[in-house]
């Protein structure tokens, strides 16, 4: 199961009690990635994803992206070195540390 350690958090726009929260750390994936189950919102202490950032394996060997699923409840990943022009675009498992941010509630 992926596993997410937190190095920053902060609080983003609206008012008190309806806040963003916005984490940055270190996302370790082991051949996941690829299906909503393998990064819950939940890993990150969120109930729901609003956005990620583009993310850098821990060793900068690689760039990977990530997108929030269509219901806001766990992040999906697109390794782009990987597939054929014909399936680039669908969801990717991958194994490494990634450093990344999510901002969600």
């Amino acid at each position: 199961m992926s596993t997410f350690v937190e190095k920053t958090s902060r609080y983003t726009g609206g008012t008190t009690g309806k806040e963003l929260i916005v984490r940055n750390g270190v996302l370790t994936l082991s051949g996941e990635g690829a299906v909503v189950a393998d990064c819950p919102a939940s890993i990150f202490g969120l109930t729901k994803l609003a956005e990620v950032s583009t993310a850098v394996k821990s060793d900068n060997s690689q760039i990977a992206v990530f997108a929030v699923s269509a219901d806001g409840g766990a992040l999906l990943a697109l390794n782009v070195e990987a597939g054929t022009d014909a399936d680039r675009a669908n969801p990717a498992d991958l194994t490494g540390d990634f450093v990344l941010t999510v901002t969600g509630y």
